[in-house]
């Protein structure tokens, strides 16, 4: 294979050399790199593809992390080089990650890229983590990410050549051919490796090495300043072995698995620490502030002092306590494999571990053994909103029509009237000139606003989710609605009330939104049901005053789910749905779409609305469409907001619109009848306002039955009965 001189090299990191900020790199933190290419940049820019300059091999040392660089063809690459060459940059920088730390030392990590540093930035050695600016302005910094400026220079290219894997030569055919497929299977055993997950590495562990993890794992949470014994003898594991020298035999993946579950042990009781998934390779970080996978990383517990694990002397607090046995741990293994949950395992021994209580002068055992658990995590980043449903709301402000001038004027010329016919003409007498009535109507603007404000304290404080975009989904979402709510039905508060929105019907300004339900019978066609109709009979009457209807096309059907719900359970003498789907029912009603609104149930003996939004238009200026305002208010520390629209609305075509109601009546209630099955008899009760018919025939009394038998119950006159509650009963002798 050919091989060309690297264009310079040098030590990306040196062992050994302790940081500004206390931090030592360990010899073998990056030796798993060796012979790893990364990526060569300047200024570790990523903004733009021209920072690439080219690439650069990495070589373990004892004493550190050693490079080769070649540089790109690029122009950038190229200048870079003569700048290499000429000596004007000498110092080189690393980007890392997956970082573990212990007692201030960096064991393990990732080299991700190298970059050229102009010299002098930053001398001696120093690690700056990173901080990543996010779209909403946070800056979150990543403590398992890290740029470590070393203060080295580079050397030119005197050293040894390295392979270049850009090149290749046809003489060299057959040991390419081998070194793809020694790399091909590498990437498979990688792949394979990664797809294992903690429980996997930790269920393939000997019995000792569970031991040493456990106990790790316990005075870890003891190092840290949490109550808890070791649950192992400091000096020997079950097999006699040392716990150093058990640890030290383990593979890096068990390493790693160790250092993991301790992490996930501390997370529990330190809220700062990050959070991790489930890879043995790497485990997901999970910040406080997002709740949100990132990266695979293993991430070291900044914060924490990890004290000798292995030191187990006693101390000034007294001699260590009570230890697990190497037969206990054995049993609650057992239990965990029979199980599938070690968590299970552990909780089932409860009785003979947890036994530490201050208070009662027990000092043995272990105290809260939920600490070694994950807490609960929350399935969602913000509150889910408990709310009537919205998706009428769409419905009603997309189908209306948009005009962009708030005051608006219609006008009609009433033909219908006797004297605007034509006439027939007799001779000799004078032709008389047709009259008819111009109407006309203005409507002006009123403003909706929503307004709410945060103390700046608290906004800091909440870091599990963005509480400001939370607040303003809120705000909008609820002006929707109040925009919708007008158009259809009216603000429904007290006209006294100064937070009602303005609807001009009964005043003479005209000004606001005009509610379909309350205007005027120049274009509402109104009809009114028996309070006591039948869900059948409703469908009847909503097909006759169809009749009448002058809109704009086929209207749309608002309705309140609970009388849809009686109309769809109607049934033929069959027991057959009269109709199988709400299409089929549109279609028996001639309208375009079924659409149920929750808020209609809170209107008196409103039953259905049918219009076409078409013929309903909203009015705004430039400026009073929808818009956000924010203010801080310096005394208070609060962070006030403000949204709100000021439009006109109202229908410009007279009967578009069709409005149903059913008439005043008293509520009354079915109670089901009884039935003795060994005589076959059905008691019918005596309800106020309701009516128990089989067959369509009124009943009362006892009934005795010989075959299956229904009994339906329908209000008498005056009364009506609520809406999606049974009404019928089958019985079988």
């Amino acid at each position: 294979m050919t091989v060309t001189a690297p264009d310079f090299s040098g030590y990306a990191t040196k062992a050994g050399l302790k940081c500004t900020d206390g931090r030592t790199i360990t010899s073998k933190a990056f030796e798993h790199q060796d012979g790893d290419w990364v990526p060569l940049v300047w200024q570790h820019g990523h903004d733009k593809p021209d920072n690439l300059l080219g690439k650069a091999r990495l070589e373990h040392r004892d004493d550190g992390t050693y490079c080769y660089a070649y540089f790109n063809g690029t122009r950038n690459g190229q200048d870079a080089k003569l700048a290499v060459q000429h000596g004007d940059i000498v110092s080189l920088s690393i980007y890392a990650n997956k970082l573990v730390e212990k007692s201030k030392e960096v064991l393990h990590g990732m080299i991700r890229e190298v970059s050229l540093v102009l010299s002098g930035a930053n001398p001696g050695a120093k690690i700056d983590f990173v901080a990543i600016q996010h779209s909403d302005g946070e800056l979150e910094t990543l403590e398992d990410e890290a740029v470590i400026f070393t203060g080295l220079t580079l050397v030119h290219s005197e050293e040894a050549p390295v392979p270049d894997p850009t090149e290749d030569s046809t003489g060299a055919a057959e040991e390419t051919k081998e070194a793809e497929a020694e790399a091909e299977t590498e990437a498979e055993a990688e792949a394979e490796a990664e797809t294992e997950t903690v429980e996997d590495v930790y269920e393939d562990m000997s019995v000792d090495q569970k031991m040493v993890t456990h106990y790790m794992i316990s005075h870890a949470l003891k190092s840290a300043g949490h109550d808890i014994d070791p649950l192992v003898h400091a000096d020997t594991a079950g097999s006699g072995e040392t716990v150093q020298a058990v640890f030290d035999a383990m593979s890096d993946k068990q390493k790693q698995v160790v250092y993991y579950m301790i992490g996930a042990a501390l997370d529990s009781k330190q809220s700062e620490a990050a959070q991790h998934s489930d890879d043995a390779t790497g485990a997901d970080v999970i910040t406080a502030e997002t709740a949100t996978p990132t990266e695979d990383t293993l991430t070291h517990q900044e914060g924490s002092t990890m004290t000798n694990v292995f030191d187990q002397s006693d101390d000034a607090a007294g001699p260590k306590r009570r230890v697990l046995s190497h037969s206990e741990l054995t049993n609650i293994l057992v239990a965990a494999k029979e199980s599938g949950s070690f968590k299970k395992a552990v909780l089932a021994h409860a009785d003979s571990l947890q036994h530490a209580d201050p208070v009662a002068g027990v000092d043995y055992g272990i105290t809260n053994l939920d600490m070694l658990f994950p807490d609960a995590k929350a399935l969602m980043n913000s509150p889910e909103f408990i709310s009537r449903r919205m998706e009428w709301v769409s419905v009603v402000l997309n189908g209306t029509k948009h005009s962009p001038f708030a005051k608006v004027k219609s006008f009609f010329a009433d033909i219908t009237a006797d004297e605007a016919r034509a006439k027939g003409y007799v001779k000799g007498t004078r032709k008389v000139e047709e009259v008819f009535s111009l109407l006309q109507r203005t409507t002006g603007p009123a403003t909706i606003y929503k307004k709410q404000k945060l103390d700046r304290d608290d906004i800091l404080d909440i870091t599990d989710m963005d509480v400001v975009m939370f607040l303003k989904g809120e705000m909008r979402l609820m002006i929707e609605e109040e925009v919708a709510r007008a158009i259809l039905v009216g603000d429904n508060r007290s006209a006294m009330s100064p937070d009602k929105v303005k609807d001009p019907a009964g005043s003479t300004d005209g000004t606001g939104i005009r509610s379909i339900l309350h205007d005027d019978d120049l274009y509402v066609i109104r009809r009114e049901l028996a309070a006591n109709v039948s869900p059948r009979d409703a469908v009847k009457g909503l097909v006759r005053s169809r009749s009448k209807y002058r809109g704009s096309g086929k209207p749309t059907l608002f309705i309140s789910d609970a009388e849809l719900t009686d109309i769809m359970l109607e049934e033929d003498k069959f027991g057959r749905a009269l109709y199988e789907t709400e299409q089929a029912l549109a279609d028996k009603l001639r309208v375009k779409e079924i659409v149920t609104v929750d808020l209609f149930d809170e209107y008196d003996n409103l039953f259905a609305i049918m219009v076409s939004l078409q013929d309903y238009t909203i009015g705004t200026n430039k400026g009073g469409e929808l818009t956000s305002f924010e203010d801080f208010d310096i005394d208070f520390n609060q962070e006030k907001y403000l949204q709100e629209t000021r439009l006109s609305g109202g229908l410009t075509k007279p009967f578009s619109a069709i409005v149903v109601t059913r008439g005043v009546g008293t509520l009354a209630t079915a109670t089901q009848p009884s039935f003795d099955g060994t005589t076959n008899t059905i008691t019918i009760p005596t309800s106020t306002g309701v009516v128990y018919t089989i067959n369509d025939e009124p009943v009362t009394g006892d009934i005795v039955i010989t075959s299956v038998t229904t009994v339906e119950a329908a209000p008498d006159n005056g009364y009506y009965l609520e809406s999606n509650t049974t009404r019928d009963w089958t019985y079988t002798p």
